[in-house]
């Protein structure tokens, strides 16, 4: 690791750490779990953190920080490139924006191709009204709505597949119907919603 780059990091802004986020930050390089609330720096304690591991030899390109929203994320960018050389960056990103990243990759394993575009809320919304529709689903406690997040909850795993194929109940298997043919028409639209960025990977 370059000196001057080493001098840059012990410039660093480290004051403003409380005694349990300098813990935190300095900890040993080994499994480490922090405990947090909303506001109370944990995305300050991981960016020193990160920079430690660097100050202890941790290659910086050999680093993948993950986090789940983009704000957070830039701002662990911010606050970690201007010390560090262009070529040493880590990987720090959201899971999902990783999972969209490995996806373009590997799109061939899932019936798409690296040009797939990604539903939002509103696109999905949209393809399980055509589905409810065309299956001629006139209950209306089991509307778009139900669908979408019984959908979501199968992919988060909170429904297993395994489960509703075994089930004898009429709603599970209306639920297991809509499902397969959401995830036809995903893949007939070279698309994947946001659950599948991390339920696909």
């Amino acid at each position: 690791l370059d000196y001057s780059i080493m001098r840059k990091f012990n410039k660093f802004d480290r004051k403003d750490l409380n005694p349990q986020q300098q813990s935190a930050a300095e900890a040993p390089n080994k499994p480490l779990l922090i405990v947090a609330g909303a506001g109370t720096g944990k995305t300050r304690t991981l960016t020193n953190r990160l920079i430690h591991l660097i100050e202890q030899g941790v290659r910086a390109n050999e680093i993948c920080a993950l986090t789940f929203t983009n704000k957070a994320a830039r701002e662990m960018l911010l606050r970690i490139e201007k010390p560090l050389a262009q070529s040493l960056k880590p990987l720090i990103s959201t899971f999902h924006s990783l999972g969209a990243k490995i996806l373009r990759e590997e799109a061939g394993l899932e019936e798409r191709n690296s040009r797939f575009v990604i539903f939002d809320d509103q696109d999905s919304m949209s393809l399980v009204k055509k589905i409810v529709k065309a299956a001629g689903i006139k209950n209306p406690d089991l509307g778009p709505a139900y669908f979408s997040q019984k959908i979501s909850e199968i992919k988060n795993g909170k429904i297993a597949l395994a489960e509703l194929r075994k089930s004898e109940s009429s709603e599970d298997e209306v639920i297991l119907q809509v499902f397969r043919r959401y995830e036809n028409d995903l893949a007939k639209n070279n698309a994947f919603d946001f659950d599948d960025l991390i339920e696909k990977v």
